[in-house]
């Protein structure tokens, strides 16, 4: 058990050995999962301006794989007719996923822990592979 000494300029792991912690993972790509809803808020880009929601995806079974970032760009009134539907329908496909509603006013709260089923991919950032969310599985 890891503990806080009161010096503040060390801590005593006692038998703990960090260096045994595995790594974490990236589950292969078109591999179907189910995930479980941890957060979901909406949240504005840095750089667009631009409402979207963000989900955070627990893979359950898998304690060492990464958190998935889902994130649901918004529609806005800059958005052709095209793309417009798309975000929609990324968001309705969601939606449809974890049983939240569709219309009116939602309470995110009350669909923390809710499970679903998707087929991850997998893609490269700055830091690295991660997950993402591919397809969610309909009727799953």
């Amino acid at each position: 058990m890891l503990e806080e000494t009161n010096a503040g300029s060390f801590m005593d792991f006692g038998d703990e050995d960090l260096s045994q912690t595995p790594d974490l993972i990236v589950i292969p790509d078109n591999t179907e999962v189910t995930v479980r809803l941890t957060a979901l808020s909406v949240e504005v880009g840095r750089n667009s301006g631009n409402p979207y929601l963000l989900a955070m995806l627990e893979i359950k079974g898998e304690p060492d794989a990464r958190e998935v970032r889902h994130m649901m760009m918004m529609p806005t009134e800059a958005d052709d007719p095209k793309k417009a539907a798309n975000r929609k329908r990324a968001i309705k496909y969601f939606g449809q996923a974890f049983g939240i509603p569709l219309t009116g006013r939602v309470d995110f709260e009350k669909y923390l822990g809710r499970e679903a089923t998707a087929i991850l991919g997998v893609e490269t950032d700055d830091y690295g592979e991660k997950n993402r969310v591919k397809r969610w599985v309909a009727g799953a």
